[in-house]
């Protein structure tokens, strides 16, 4: 998927999920779509002025403070 069809299924029902692996972290939405890191890091950015998406951290992780999944603010 391109980064604008992953806006739009975040737009919808889709998270944004991050997983952390051997080889380092790895983003994807809930169904298993690739995320590239790049794209992570603009969508998650909360110094980032995004005028079309809003992810907010679900605050989820193991330690306080990380989160590993992010939904659309709407």
């Amino acid at each position: 998927m391109n980064a604008k069809a992953i806006r739009n299924a975040l737009r919808g029902d889709r998270v944004l999920m991050c997983t952390y692996e051997a080889t380092g972290t790895v983003y994807s939405l809930d169904n298993g779509v690739p995320v590239s890191k790049k794209l992570a890091a603009e969508l998650t950015s909360p110094t980032k002025l995004q005028a079309d998406l809003f992810l907010q951290p679900a605050e989820d992780g193991l330690f306080p403070g990380f989160t590993q999944t992010w939904r659309e603010e709407g």
